[in-house]
């Protein structure tokens, strides 16, 4: 990967070179693919996940950790453009803490419960376990991890329809 100082140059000319039409949400969004990237091969202390959150026309770019962050090191990774968008928040996991916690998960429910979904939830902070309309609330919480219950909230209706 380039230095991050010349990554907008570099990102520009390779999309000019295969003519590919690059306007600034692409180039945004190449930008904070790169930061990412470098942010999980850093695998500093907490890391959980890099995410972008629009609030008020502002294109926020978040750091999640669950250890404090060495802020100077990210963003020294990050295009010179992106320091002035990114933030930091505390998540209650590290990436690898996030990971045992969905497999913990997905192990106490098993394939008959009506699951349709688990997921962590960056911007909350929660996990979300999306159940059929049909499934026993009661069944699925009973066998969830004591744990993880303050921090799941579980949802309905929003598991796809197959046709």
């Amino acid at each position: 990967m380039p230095a991050p100082e010349d990554e907008e140059e570099i990102i520009r000319q390779r999309a000019a070179e295969a003519n590919y039409p690059l306007d600034e949400e692409g180039l945004f969004s190449n930008l904070v693919q790169t930061f990412a990237t470098r942010s999980r091969q850093a695998k500093l202390p907490g890391f959980n996940e890099v995410w972008v959150e629009r609030d008020f026309g502002r294109n926020w770019i978040n750091v999640g950790s669950s250890e404090p962050v060495d802020r100077s090191a990210y963003l020294a990774m990050a295009a010179p453009k992106l320091r002035p968008q990114i933030r930091f928040r505390h998540t209650a996991f590290d990436r690898a803490g996030t990971d045992a916690a969905i497999a913990r998960l997905v192990e106490a429910y098993g394939d008959d419960l009506g699951i349709c979904m688990m997921l962590y939830e960056h911007q909350s902070d929660w996990f979300v376990v999306a159940m059929e309309d049909s499934a026993d609330e009661a069944a699925i919480r009973a066998v969830t991890p004591a744990d993880l219950l303050p921090i799941i909230r579980f949802e309905r209706g929003t598991c796809p329809v197959l046709v």
